[in-house]
């Protein structure tokens, strides 16, 4: 009895061991899934840490791109560029935000309490409402600048019609302003005899008509560049109409034809800027 006693004593202390050891192996699965678990989390938490680092770096890229050319540098194609950039970013930091709620859910299932990871969470749930306003706030001045951009064409546009508007009225003036001065240089002359002049309704009575005579009969020169006229005669020659002396002279040629230089034309034309030269 004794013996059996003993026999069932032992098995019962057996069994007892062995479920405590049974236990104890559990335990240390079950921390040791844990752990992996936590391993994993963290890996997952600075793999996210990495990709919003990169965000943060592309982010300022962007700010640098629109704060050294303002937008208003860039051609259509390259902010076409940098907006694809931005709604890329966009869409990446919607993934973090998601990856990261998923990550704070599994934490608040898990068994293990990390201090450092929920703050680590938190942290890059921070950075990630940072760089989203830093996005919009990318976006609208892009938006703006664009804006600018349109207004400036516009403007541009507007100051082009102005300067060729311009441009048409100061060479429709310069036009003008020619053809003044060209009027005003424009001189009539005839040489031709007493009977000619007669017949063409210029003089009579020795005197020359101011009203109803041919004009066609004279000749049209530019005083500017009429300084010599040869008379083409070598008979006496009589100048009909007003002349200041002193502002011509009558010479004979080696040929001995007559020829009228005028020595001073401003004074010579400032009575008529006609000229009747009779040939005698």
């Amino acid at each position: 009895m004794a013996t059996i006693g003993l026999l069932a004593l032992s098995s019962c202390q057996s069994n007892e061991k062995s479920a405590q050891l049974q236990q104890q192996q559990q335990l240390h699965d079950a921390t040791k899934e844990e752990l992996v678990q936590a391993v994993a989390e963290r890996d997952e938490l600075l793999e996210l840490l990495g990709d919003i680092t990169t965000d943060v770096q592309e982010v300022k890229r962007l700010e640098n791109i629109l704060s050294a050319s303002n937008g208003m540098s860039e051609t259509p194609d390259r902010r076409q560029q940098i907006q694809s950039d931005i709604n890329a970013i966009q869409q990446a930091l919607q993934q973090r935000r998601e990856r990261l709620a998923e990550l704070e859910a599994k934490l608040e299932k898990s068994s293990t309490s990390n201090e450092k990871l929920r703050a680590t969470i938190a942290s890059l749930r921070k950075q990630i409402d940072e760089q989203s306003v830093q996005i919009t706030s990318l976006t609208n001045n892009l938006a703006e600048a664009k804006t600018q951009v349109t207004k400036l064409s516009t403007v541009n546009d507007s100051l082009a019609t102005t300067v060729t508007s311009v441009s048409n009225e100061l060479e429709q003036s310069q036009a003008q302003n020619e053809d003044m001065t060209n009027a005003m240089n424009t001189v009539y002359y005839v040489i031709a005899t007493d009977k000619e002049l007669k017949a063409h309704g210029i003089i009579q009575k020795k005197k020359v008509l101011l009203g109803d005579y041919d004009k066609n009969f004279f000749t049209v020169a530019d005083k500017r560049k009429l300084t010599s006229l040869p008379l083409r005669t070598k008979k006496k020659v009589e100048i009909m109409t007003p002349a200041p002396t002193g502002s011509y002279v009558i010479a004979k040629g080696a040929d001995e034809m007559w020829t009228l230089n005028i020595t001073d034309p401003a004074r010579f034309w400032s009575l008529s800027p006609y000229l009747v030269v009779k040939v005698k």
